[in-house]
C-alpha cells in the first residue's frame, strides 16, 4: 500500500510538472506577446500626444499670426479710410489751384460773352 501511495504521489507530481509545462508552453507566448503589444501601444500613445501638443502650438501659433495680419489689416484699412476724407494738404492744394484756375477761366469766358453779346 505503502508502495501504491508512493507511486501514485510521484505520478501526481509527474502529472503537476507535465501540467505546468504545457500552461508555460502554451501561456508563456501568449503573455509575451500581449506584454509587448502593450509596451507598443503605450508608445503609440506617447507619440501621438506628443504629436497632438506640437499641433495645438501649431494651431496657437497659426491663430496669433492670424490676429496679427487682421490687426494690421484693420489698421492700413483704418488709415487708408482717414487718407480718403482728409486728403493731404499738397493734394488740397492742387485742387484749390485748379478750381481757382477753372473759376478765372469761367470769368474771363463770361467777360468774353459779354463783350460778344455787346459787339452784335
Amino acid at each position: 500500500m505503502e508502495e501504491n501511495m508512493k507511486q501514485t504521489m510521484e505520478n501526481a507530481k509527474a502529472l503537476a510538472g507535465a501540467v505546468h509545462d504545457i500552461a508555460y508552453a502554451t501561456a508563456h507566448p501568449m503573455v509575451t506577446e500581449v506584454i509587448e503589444t502593450q509596451v507598443q501601444l503605450t508608445a503609440r500613445v506617447v507619440e501621438l500626444e506628443e504629436d497632438m501638443a506640437s499641433a495645438e502650438g501649431n494651431m496657437k501659433n497659426l491663430m496669433e499670426m492670424t490676429d496679427k495680419a487682421l490687426e494690421s489689416i484693420r489698421v492700413d484699412l483704418h488709415s487708408a479710410v482717414v487718407e480718403m476724407n482728409n486728403p493731404d494738404d499738397e493734394r488740397q492744394a492742387k485742387h484749390e489751384k485748379r478750381t481757382n484756375r477753372l473759376e478765372e477761366q469761367m470769368t474771363q469766358l463770361i467777360e468774353l460773352l459779354g463783350q460778344a453779346a455787346h459787339l452784335e
